[in-house]
């Protein structure tokens, strides 16, 4: 099994999450908190799915490929937005739904 596999499915999943959140927030754009937690979800997910397991660490140039097709898909120009007050629970931790497949 390759990397290239891995990129795939990274592909897959990112297209899956774009979808989602393009369901739930119509309006707005993902920000870099969302981004590094939903693909931290996604990664092993993917790693399974393709037979490739990268080791460990954070994989920054993986991050990009899921970064920049979610970011792609979602028309958002490359540039995720800041976080505000109104990701925050209870002003508190930042929000993050679960990524499909998480379980």
């Amino acid at each position: 099994m390759s990397e290239q596999k891995l990129i795939e499915q990274l592909l897959v999943r990112a297209a899956e999450d774009a979808r989602e959140f393009r369901r739930k927030y119509p309006d707005d754009e993902p920000n870099e908190r969302w981004l590094d937690n939903s693909y931290t979800a996604v990664l092993p997910l993917a790693q399974d799915e393709s037979g490739y397991n990268a080791g460990p660490g954070p994989h920054p140039e993986l991050f990009d490929v899921y970064r920049g097709e979610v970011l792609r898909l979602l028309g958002s120009g490359g540039a995720p937005r800041e976080a505000t007050e109104r990701d925050r629970v209870d002003g508190g931790e930042l929000a993050q739904g679960p990524t499909r497949g998480e379980g």
